[in-house]
Formats: C-alpha cells, sequence, structure tokens
C-alpha cells in the first residue's frame, strides 16, 4: 500500500499530465444540466436524450474496450459507461478521451455527457460521449 507523500506524488503527476494536455483541472464552471436523481427518477422520459451530470468518482472498472464509472453526486449515483470509440479527447476544452482514464482517480469531480441507457443487467446508465475533470484530488 502506497504511502499518503507517494499518493499525493502520483496524484500530482496525474495533475501535471492534464496541464501538458493543455486541461484545465479546476475549470470555474461546468455545464451540468441536471442532477443524478432526476436522471434515476424520470429514467423513461429522458429516453435516448442526452444528459449532462456532474459528481465525484466513486470506482472506475476497465474492462477490454470498456470501463465503467460510479458517480455520486449530492442526489444519487449512477454509472457511467464509456466505450473506446464513443469518447474523444478534446483537451482544450477539457474532454477527455477513453485512453485517458488512467489520469484520473478515485475522488476527482467530474462532468459526464452522453445518453441514458440500461446495461444488459438493466442497471440504468449514461453512455459518456465525454468526460471533464472539475476538480483533480490531491490526497485521499
Amino acid at each position: 500500500m502506497a504511502t499518503l507523500k507517494e499518493y499525493r506524488e502520483e496524484q500530482i503527476q496525474k495533475l501535471e499530465k492534464l496541464k501538458e494536455l493543455g486541461v484545465e483541472p479546476y475549470p470555474a464552471r461546468t455545464a451540468r444540466d441536471t442532477d443524478i436523481k432526476k436522471v434515476l427518477d424520470e429514467f423513461s422520459v429522458y429516453g435516448d436524450k442526452k444528459v449532462v451530470v456532474a459528481g465525484r468518482v466513486l470506482s472506475i472498472r476497465e474492462h477490454g474496450k470498456l470501463a465503467f464509472i460510479d458517480l455520486q453526486d449530492m442526489s444519487g449515483k449512477i454509472q457511467i459507461l464509456i466505450r473506446e470509440e464513443s469518447t474523444t479527447g478534446d483537451y482544450p476544452n477539457g474532454k477527455l478521451a477513453f485512453n485517458d482514464l488512467n489520469l484520473l482517480t478515485r475522488g476527482d469531480f467530474i462532468e459526464v455527457a452522453g445518453n441514458t441507457a440500461e446495461t444488459k443487467t438493466g442497471e440504468k446508465s449514461i453512455v459518456a460521449d465525454y468526460m471533464r475533470v472539475l476538480c483533480k484530488v490531491l490526497r485521499p
């Protein structure tokens, strides 16, 4: 297990990599248009509509060309589904691609935009078009 100092140094390296890419790791604004509870409560109403949510990363699970992020805001928790082919980086606008998942850490605050969908197991999810860092954490 990493010491607090080692953990912090690793997070600072990730922060510096984001800055090298031209990503602002602490932007002043977010494009969030709804909260997670509303998406979950009105899931059938959203259908295939695009939503933008923001919250804290609880976990990241990668499975080949798919990844899942559990995202939580003040109202609830939802699963984010990220496909390798569906996300592209637009670094000047802060948008991260699938290959940039290694720059995210549990505890980071991110914004995610995408369409609502249910997974094969029936879990209500958002299929990400893009992810954007809102606040990079440096401590656990």
